[in-house]
């Protein structure tokens, strides 16, 4: 919708068939191989030299991963997990799994988090 609304038809570009993987992005983007590519914000500082792209356009905010449970699971158990994941970000010895999954935190989601996410995707249909 981004290359849409900037005169670009989206259709005419290649696409990877791994988006999950943005730091491989940068460097084919960093190493001419691509012209352009889209990923996570941070993801040129993967880089040797972060200055070796450019960022051009950015979207609006984008909801991170959510951490989903089972139906059936229980309300008692589903608010301990949620509140022991939200803790875990301020527990010394698991500072090292934060950092290297680069994940700053875990925040409470609800449905209405993804709102605009499902109008995008109406948009696109």
């Amino acid at each position: 919708m981004l290359l849409a609304a900037a005169g670009i038809d989206p259709s005419a570009i290649s696409r990877s068939a791994s988006p999950a993987v943005t730091n491989l992005v940068v460097q084919k983007v960093a190493a001419g191989e691509v012209d352009a590519g889209a990923c996570f914000e941070g993801a040129q500082d993967s880089l040797a030299d972060s200055e070796a792209v450019t960022p051009i356009a950015r979207t609006e905010p984008v909801p991170g991963d959510p951490v989903v449970v089972r139906p059936g699971l229980g309300t008692e158990l589903i608010k301990q997990l949620r509140s022991a994941m939200i803790d875990m970000a301020t527990v010394a010895e698991t500072k090292p799994f934060f950092t290297f999954s680069e994940i700053d935190g875990f925040l409470p989601a609800v449905d209405g988090d993804y709102d605009r996410v499902d109008e995008l995707a109406r948009q696109l249909k």
